[in-house]
């Protein structure tokens, strides 16, 4: 790509709480561009990670249900097509499905800006049958009129290709963590505040790094976690993240229950960076999806993996293929069904107990991340593919 491309990055809500999106800016920063973010709501405008000459700019226009909803989005639609005619870009960056509806009232109908290259980057799934079919319809039209479409697992990308008659597959960049990205050293206070003790070295914590709130977070399957957890020994810990919700109370109902609540620690989200320090002063980790109800599940290429093998931890992952693929593949840890909750137990003791050593499956989690499973291996595609849509504007 050429120097100074200008690259104009749009995305319905704020950016601080996903750290996927930050990762896409610092990328196309490093590679000499420059970038700009633009949300629709109201946004933290400092955010902790960005690259500096990355600016973040929120057009603060509200979010809200029923019919103020409609009013929020004409306003918000408004607001973003001003911003964009006092702009001056050469790649119009749109990120995530639910900004659409926004850009096609604020391109009256077209989706794309005049003179501009068009990307559209999901990181989620429509799941026909699902979601609105307006919705769908909405994400076909901009994949068939976008110079760029791009995804975060091969299998969605080819799905999408024939559901959306694309001409060619999108191109799928794996949803990884940076190796800039500082990663703590183990914290004993922490983990000591974690386990409930200051003695924690006859104890397994395990960490799942998720939030469990409403009916849908149960996808997540925390109660299914729950349920196996308290078949482990007692000197085992859960730390868990949760929000107000009718899934979080089944769930802390669960452990007063099985009178295990002494040994399981809800605490309340934190920001990206913060998290890391919680996770890397685990010892195993959680990666678990309920695909019964979503094939984009069943597809899942999870973040999770590249957070958790950053900070060294490996984990029990739900049997699906692309999750049971990169955990064998690397020797990130073990599958099984978390429905099972006696296999499930079985393979948390596997990693933490087994014959081969705990501080072996760390080792390995993070060699796996710094030779695989991070960002500058996968975002090469991204820069060189985004390079390629300048070259050919500029000729």
């Amino acid at each position: 790509m050429k120097p100074g491309c200008c690259i104009q990055l749009v995305r319905q809500t704020g950016i601080t709480s996903m750290f996927n999106v930050i990762t896409l800016a610092n990328c196309l920063r490093d590679a000499a561009h420059t970038v700009d973010v633009v949300c629709v709501e109201p946004v933290k405008e400092v955010v902790d990670g960005l690259n500096q000459g990355i600016t973040v700019k929120g057009l603060g226009a509200g979010h809200a249900s029923g019919l103020r909803k409609l009013k929020c989005r004409l306003e918000g639609a408004l607001r973003l097509r001003r911003y964009l005619k006092g702009r001056t870009f050469e790649v119009l960056y749109v990120v995530d499905s639910w900004t659409l509806p926004t850009l096609w009232l604020a391109t009256l109908g077209s989706l794309r800006w005049p003179g501009t290259k068009l990307v559209y980057h999901t990181f989620d799934w429509l799941e026909p049958g699902l979601v609105a079919q307006s919705h769908r319809r909405l994400e076909r039209m901009v994949s068939q009129r976008a110079d760029l479409v791009v995804n975060t697992d091969r299998a969605r990308a080819r799905m999408q290709q024939t559901f959306y008659g694309l001409k060619t597959s999108p191109l799928w960049v794996q949803n990884c963590l940076s190796r800039a990205v500082p990663i703590p050293a183990l914290n004993e206070r922490l983990r000591g505040e974690l386990a409930g003790g200051t003695d924690t070295s006859q104890l397994r914590i395990i960490i799942y790094p998720t939030v469990v709130s409403n009916a849908e977070s149960a996808q997540r399957m925390t109660w299914e976690l729950i349920q196996g957890f308290r078949r482990l020994p007692e000197s085992y810990r859960l730390v868990l993240f949760r929000r107000d919700g009718l899934e979080y109370r089944r769930c802390a109902a669960a452990c007063v229950e099985a009178a295990i609540s002494n040994r399981v620690r809800f605490l309340e989200p934190v920001p990206f960076l913060r998290l890391l320090d919680y996770v890397a002063s685990a010892d195993v980790g959680a990666i678990f999806y309920d695909d019964s109800k979503s094939s984009g599940y069943f597809m899942c290429n999870a973040d999770k993996f590249s957070v958790l093998a950053a900070c060294g931890i490996p984990f029990v992952a739900s049997d699906q293929p692309n999750l049971e693929s990169v955990t064998y593949r690397y020797g990130l840890g073990k599958c099984c069904d978390p429905r099972n909750s006696e296999a499930l137990a079985l393979a948390f003791l596997s990693i933490a107990e087994g014959e081969t050593p705990l501080s072996v499956w760390k080792q390995r989690a993070r060699k796996a991340f710094l030779e695989h499973l991070n960002f500058e291996i996968h975002g090469k595609r991204l820069v060189e593919a985004i390079g390629r849509l300048a070259s050919s504007r500029a000729e």
